[in-house]
């Protein structure tokens, strides 16, 4: 908002840049860019733009989280780590409580590493047994590399179901930014994933490691606060045989992903994010579910639904609805399923 603030008073559009401005000044940071922008509101002249990597962004931040969520269908998984077929085909209302810290270890105009600590646990009001617990450990680096930018993340998550360990993941992507002109970049990524479960029903049939390769064009529609970004991956999953029991490989699957997602302000009282993402799953050996068992093989197909809203109440608080719908369709009756989650949360940020 500062900087297309700017560029409009620049070009002579007073009240337009000045609108921006006015945006910009309602921002949660102390930095020199509000500063300014409230100089010029307050009488001032436009000031000088800061140079890049010269915002005065303090090195850490904490958050926390409470929401109220129904759930059509509740799933023995985290919502960001979906294990598949894991449908209960019960309904039920629940807590979500979160909170979060992260810290810049080294921050200068070129590169950056940030480590971060993320805690989640759900509550449900009837099923108990499902109540899920969450540790997530990350640590990120970004370099600037010219207009080219690269990063790597490593992440570690434990999980506790009814506070009993149920599995642990770790996830490493490397990724590349390039630059396309000012409104648009294209990102290619790499992930992989290593995911061991302690617990039945999963244990030892999803042990698995999972490789993924992906990239998304990300673009600004005519101006910074309305991003765009679409994209394709391609994953396999290759899991532990369970020869014990008489399931090799069974959930071994080869997937492709499809998503876009819009985010854009409304009418200055909310920002709205929109998301759609379409996912193919072509497993590789017969299934035990199939009807004689052993005899096909499981093909899905899943269309996934986001619609939220955020309103910041104050420099602190937001305020937070949104909507997750999933309908998968697949070959083998048991997998099919529908989902439906309807959230009203509240985030505090410092």
């Amino acid at each position: 908002h500062y900087y297309a603030g700017l560029i409009l008073l620049r070009q002579g559009h007073e009240e337009e840049g000045r609108a921006a401005l006015e945006q910009a000044a309602q921002g949660r940071a102390d930095t020199e860019a509000i500063r300014a922008a409230k100089s010029y509101l307050a009488g001032g002249e436009v000031q000088r733009p800061p140079a890049p990597g010269s915002l005065e962004e303090k090195p850490w931040a904490v958050y926390g989280d409470l929401a109220f969520q129904y759930d059509s269908n509740v799933v023995l998984s985290p919502s960001d780590s979906a294990v598949s077929g894991t449908n209960t085909g019960q309904d039920d209302g629940l807590t979500v409580l979160g909170f979060g810290g992260r810290y810049h270890l080294l921050q200068n105009d070129q590169n950056r590493v940030t480590a971060s600590y993320d805690f989640y646990q759900s509550l449900h009001f009837q099923l108990h047994e499902f109540d899920l617990q969450g540790h997530r450990v990350r640590l990120e680096g970004v370099t600037d590399q010219g207009p080219v930018q690269l990063g790597l993340a490593t992440t570690y998550d434990a999980y506790l179901l009814n506070y009993q360990s149920f599995f642990q993941e770790v996830l490493v992507t490397p990724w590349v930014t390039i630059p396309e002109g000012e409104t648009t970049s294209t990102q290619l990524y790499y992930t992989f994933r290593g995911r061991d479960f302690f617990r039945g029903p999963y244990n030892p049939a999803r042990d698995a490691t999972n490789n993924a390769f992906g990239v998304r064009q990300y673009a600004t529609l005519g101006s910074a606060d309305r991003l765009f970004s679409i994209g394709y991956q391609f994953d396999a999953e290759d899991t532990v045989p369970d020869h014990v029991n008489g399931r090799p490989d069974e959930f071994q699957y080869k997937g492709n992903q499809f998503d876009a997602r819009v985010e854009f302000p409304l009418a200055e009282i909310a920002t709205a994010q929109l998301s759609y993402l379409f996912r193919l799953e072509d497993y590789q050996f017969p299934t035990e579910f199939s009807s004689p068992a052993h005899t096909l093989r499981r093909h899905d197909n899943e269309h996934e639904f986001v619609v939220a809203f955020y309103h910041d109440l104050n420099d602190y608080l937001q305020l937070t609805l949104a909507y997750l719908g999933v309908l998968n369709n697949s070959n083998i009756p048991a997998f099919d399923y529908d989902r439906n989650i309807v959230s009203l949360g509240l985030r505090a940020h410092f």
